[in-house]
């Protein structure tokens, strides 16, 4: 276990003297584990994979900010974890959210209690999205997570819009259902966006 400290520090120290060497080296390690981590809460792969792309470019704009200290993954996991809140704030626009997202973003521990608490929300909601039928779960992940209206979503899908609508609803109803209390954050998070 030390070994794997010690080399993290060693590389802390090249990264802070501006090493691209080192940089690599992090970004080799840790990139695979943050893209799995952000396909979690993103169904856009190409959107999880500019988080991490973002998240590397502020460590290495932040390198002489680091302390040598510091546990690389935490910092990293912590920055993915505040771009992901920033993706998710931009699909709503609701105040309580905007509350919500304030209190989550004091969290510093990237296993702080409201941070996993967060994680387990967006795991319960993900999870009961893939058990919709295939055209409900596509649906509404157009137009609840893209943003797509319903007339881009029907056409994108090769359907009508009274489907889209139908199919919609109809996946919210089994949302509503399977989420339980967990619906009201749900509600708050995806069902303010214009349509």
């Amino acid at each position: 276990m030390h070994g794997k400290v010690d080399i993290e520090r060693m590389l802390i120290s090249q990264l802070k003297q501006g090493s691209e060497r080192a940089f690599s080296d992090l970004y080799n390690i840790y990139a695979h584990q943050l893209l799995a981590f952000c396909k979690r809460y993103v169904k856009d792969s190409e959107k999880a994979e500019e988080i991490v792309q973002d998240v590397f470019i502020a460590l290495w704009r932040n390198r002489e900010k680091i302390s040598q200290d510091t546990s690389i993954k935490g910092l990293l996991f912590v920055s993915a974890r505040r771009l992901l809140i920033n993706a998710w704030r931009k699909m709503v626009n609701s105040p309580i959210y905007e509350e919500f997202l304030a209190f989550k973003e004091k969290d510093t521990a990237p296993d702080a209690g409201a941070s996993i608490e967060f994680d387990e929300f967006l795991q319960i909601v993900n999870s009961e999205i893939d058990k919709l039928n295939k055209t409900q779960r596509n649906a509404i992940i157009y137009t609840r997570f893209k943003g797509l209206s319903i007339r881009e979503t029907a056409s994108l899908m090769g359907l009508s819009e009274q489907t889209i609508k139908n199919q919609v609803t109809l996946g919210l109803k089994q949302l509503r259902q399977a989420l339980g209390i967990n619906y009201i954050l749900f509600f708050m998070f995806f069902m303010n966006w214009p349509r």
